[in-house]
């Protein structure tokens, strides 16, 4: 079974590396032809299929590889209309300025299956994190999670994909999520107990 996906983006083949050729129409082998599920910024949380991994960084120095190439500030996602039965989008937003939020909210709206698709967004909640830090400003992991690793997790090469550029609390997602056209929103927990910070809001595309 295989997928075609309509995008200016390369492919990183299974040896990790990028194919030369800049792809306007990619085949993408071994996906399902119906119920495709998409990782948005997958970063290290690599997941099997029938889910696509797609992030900015091909490959982190722990190993972890995407299955495209893909960069959210480019403001679309490489899948037709109502194509996506669910899609995670994980940390996604912390990663990218407010001016490209509008963008990616309208294409996961888009390429999400209608009144049943789902998305789940896991962000750091930062009404947590900023008491934290404000508690200590001395604590590692409260300053981590307001302003990124920066560097010292992945190193200095991957710096930029390690800052964090805005956040949310769940009152600031939700409205983001329903004016996005998300119904159902309810606030799940999908990490383990020492991910204090998670802020992780599920919903279905109305």
């Amino acid at each position: 079974m295989k997928t075609l996906c309509r995008a200016h983006q390369q492919l990183v083949d299974p040896e990790g590396e990028h194919l030369d050729a800049i792809f306007t129409d990619c085949v993408i082998e071994e996906l399902p032809a119906s119920g495709l599920k998409l990782n948005l910024a997958a970063g290290t949380d690599i997941r099997p299929r029938p889910w696509l991994n797609l992030d900015v960084v091909s490959q982190w120095p722990s190993g972890h590889r995407c299955d495209l190439l893909w960069d959210a500030r480019d403001g679309t996602i490489p899948f037709p209309d109502d194509s996506i039965s669910e899609i995670y989008a994980g940390y996604l937003f912390l990663h990218i300025e407010p001016r490209f939020r509008p963008a990616m909210w309208a294409e996961i709206y888009r390429v999400l299956e209608p009144m049943t698709g789902i998305l789940t967004v896991g962000e750091v909640d930062m009404e947590l994190a900023m008491k934290r830090w404000l508690a200590n400003p001395r604590e590692k992991s409260a300053t981590e999670m307001i302003w990124g690793e920066l560097g010292d997790v992945h190193g200095a090469e991957l710096a930029q994909f390690d800052r964090h550029t805005h956040g949310y609390t769940e009152a600031t997602l939700r409205e983001a999520m329903e004016a996005a056209g998300f119904s159902h929103l309810r606030r799940v927990k999908i990490h383990h107990a020492d991910v204090w910070y998670e802020l992780t809001l599920t919903g279905v595309k109305s």
